[in-house]
């Protein structure tokens, strides 16, 4: 049995144009001297001019200022293209080592007739700074009189690289759920504790 292909009687089929982040969620992990991340929307339509949308960060978000920048709260996808982007930029030394943050993102209503891709209409990036080294913490259970409790750590040529004292009956508190956390590389450290 033999069938035809001909084109006659066949509709033609318009792809609806719908707007999404490109993924729902993606992690970052910021290197020294830091990162750029491109923050993606995409379309299943290309259009013969420039397409820009408006996105804002939701209340969510655990982002400090300061740890990074996001270089446009628009994204235009142009002429021709089925994606556009818009870069954010992470900040390596304002990030603190074992933290890991994020960016909620929700893209704004459309107005050109568009629509939104309900599975993607939001985005979360989450980031942290990258140790290349050996990450270690420092935490403490104290005694009964943590304020005479104290920290050094140095380096093997005697380098004072950090330390700390503490006071009062919330140490325990402060320690537990703000520990030192430190990207050493290789080799020989002294650490003084003191009482």
């Amino acid at each position: 049995m033999l069938v035809s292909c001909e084109e006659e009687g066949v509709l033609p089929v318009n792809i609806p144009d719908a707007i999404s982040f490109n993924l729902e969620s993606d992690t970052v992990s910021v290197e020294p001297g830091g990162s750029t991340y491109d923050l993606e929307l995409q379309s299943t339509t290309s259009s013969n001019t420039d397409r820009t949308y408006s996105i804002a960060m939701n209340e969510t978000s655990t982002g400090v200022d300061g740890e990074y920048s996001l270089n446009s709260t628009s994204i235009t996808i142009p002429a021709g293209k089925l994606k556009g982007s818009t870069t954010i930029t992470f900040e390596y030394d304002a990030i603190p080592l074992g933290v890991e943050r994020s960016l909620n993102f929700d893209l704004n209503e459309i107005t050109d007739g568009s629509f939104l891709n309900s599975t993607r209409r939001s985005t979360t990036i989450l980031y942290s700074a990258l140790c290349l080294y050996n990450e270690v913490t420092v935490t403490f259970v104290f005694d009964d009189y943590p304020e005479e409790a104290y920290w050094q750590l140095f380096d093997s040529d005697d380098n004072f690289l950090s330390g700390d004292g503490y006071s009062g009956s919330n140490c325990n508190i402060e320690l537990a759920s703000n520990p030192k956390i430190f990207c050493l590389e290789d080799g020989d450290y002294k650490f003084i504790m003191g009482d």
